[in-house]
C-alpha cells in the first residue's frame, strides 16, 4: 500500500476493511484501568473516550432498552480496540448471562457498506440478532445501525462472543476510525 502521508493510513486502512475485522470489542469494569493496560500491553498510544454514548432505537432480544455505556477506542496498528463499560443494569450484551460485568472479550466488528444485504446473509447462515442500536454523528445528520449477532453453535462451538456488523456509513463513522487508526501511527 503506497501512500503519500501518514493520514492516508487510516483513510487506506478503513477503505480496505470492508468485509473485514476492524475491531476487537471488550467490555471492562474500570475503563481508566482497562485503557492503561491496552496501552502497556498492546502499545496503543491514546483513546477516544465517549462518555454516556448514545444509542438510538437500541433492542436487547427484541426487548426495546436504554443502556448507558462509556466507550474508548484505541489502535495499534491497523486493529481497533474498543473498551465498553456499562454504566446501568440495563439488559445487554455488555453483562455476562449471570449479570456480572466482566474484563472479558465481548465481540469481533466488521464494516459493510451493504448492510441491509450482509445482515440477511449472516441471518440465513445461522447467525442470531442479540443486540441492535443506531449511532448518530454531531458531524452530520445520518445514523450508523450496527448489530451483534450470536454466532452459530455448529460454527462456534464453545466460543463466545459476537459478530458486530457496523454500517460504515455516514461519512462520520468513517471519519472517526480513519482518526484512532491515524493516532496509533
Amino acid at each position: 500500500m503506497q501512500m503519500t502521508n501518514v493520514n492516508d493510513f487510516g483513510k487506506e486502512m478503513i477503505m480496505q476493511a470492508v468485509g473485514k475485522i476492524v475491531e476487537l470489542g471488550y467490555v471492562v469494569t474500570d475503563l481508566d484501568k482497562a485503557c492503561e493496560f491496552f496501552k502497556t500491553a498492546f502499545g496503543v498510544k491514546s483513546f477516544e473516550v465517549y462518555q454516556h454514548m448514545p444509542m438510538l432505537n437500541s433492542k436487547f432480544n427484541d426487548v426495546v432498552v436504554d443502556i448507558d455505556v462509556d466507550v474508548a477506542i484505541g489502535a495499534s496498528g491497523g486493529m481497533v480496540f474498543e473498551l465498553i463499560k456499562q454504566n446501568n443494569d440495563a439488559p445487554s450484551p455488555f453483562h455476562a448471562p449471570d449479570g456480572q460485568q466482566l474484563f472479558v472479550f465481548n465481540h469481533w466488528s466488521i464494516f459493510t457498506d451493504h448492510y441491509d444485504i450482509e445482515l440477511e446473509k449472516y441471518l440465513a447462515d445461522g447467525y442470531q440478532q442479540s443486540f441492535y442500536a443506531e449511532f448518530d454523528s454531531e458531524d452530520d445528520s445520518d445514523v450508523a445501525r450496527v448489530v451483534y449477532l450470536k454466532l452459530p453453535s455448529a460454527i462456534a462451538g464453545d466460543v463466545t462472543g459476537y459478530l458486530e456488523l457496523i454500517e460504515r456509513n455516514p461519512p462520520s463513522i468513517f471519519k472517526s476510525y480513519q482518526k484512532i487508526i491515524n493516532d496509533a501511527q
